[in-house]
């Protein structure tokens, strides 16, 4: 299975993939779990480059292909909720409530409230399935709820947010993951292979 590692330049010998899905121009190497240490010592001689870019050819071909044959929307790759690692007035203020993009929902405010912590910088985390095994994510969006019930209208946001991608730690059925009761924490049910920056998070609304 290939290893994608993501960088800032572009290198030769993906055009047709790059020139339809420009997500893919970050990719910078391509590293292989199976290959042999043969190939890695002779890396300098010419016919081991002509293996390179064939080898490269066939990563970007398949890559291409799983793209295209995807099940996943090219809008939101957010299959559904797993769990919240706390909620204040469950099921009421459920992360479920997160998949609708509105203040309202049935004529009911729709948001997700944690329970609060004493100290503030103490984290929460919700977790997501995606919609695919394959999804190519350029952006993320994220809507702070205001209380238009409270006086003042106040805007609820977190100080900051970061993101992880992973997989369950069991190769169990998928429906385990929907069996996970919503209201509790599951971070150590995952594995996660990838953490963003921590990005600052202010509180207005965009719309």
């Amino acid at each position: 299975m290939p290893v994608f590692i993501l960088e800032s330049l572009l290198p030769f010998g993906r055009t047709n993939s790059v020139g339809r899905f420009q997500q893919l121009s970050r990719i910078a190497r391509i590293t292989e779990l199976d290959l042999s240490a043969s190939e890695a010592k002779d890396a300098g001689s010419s016919n081991s480059n002509w293996e390179t870019l064939k080898r490269d050819h066939e990563v970007y071909s398949s890559l291409l292909q799983a793209i295209e044959s995807s099940k996943s929307c090219r809008n939101d790759c957010i299959g559904y909720a797993v769990s919240a690692s706390s909620t204040d007035n469950y099921p009421d203020e459920s992360i479920v409530n997160t998949l609708i993009p509105m203040d309202k929902y049935l004529n009911r405010p729709s948001y997700w409230s944690s329970k609060g912590h004493s100290d503030p910088n103490a984290p929460e985390t919700l977790i997501y399935k995606l919609k695919a095994d394959l999804c190519v994510i350029t952006e993320v969006f994220m809507q702070p709820f205001e209380a238009y019930f409270q006086p003042g209208k106040p805007i609820y946001s977190a100080k900051s947010v970061r993101f992880r991608l992973g997989h369950p730690k069991s190769s169990k059925d998928e429906s385990d993951l929907l069996k996970m009761p919503q209201q509790q924490p599951a971070d150590d049910k995952f594995i996660w292979t990838y953490t963003s920056e921590e990005f600052p998070m202010t509180q207005v609304l965009f719309f």
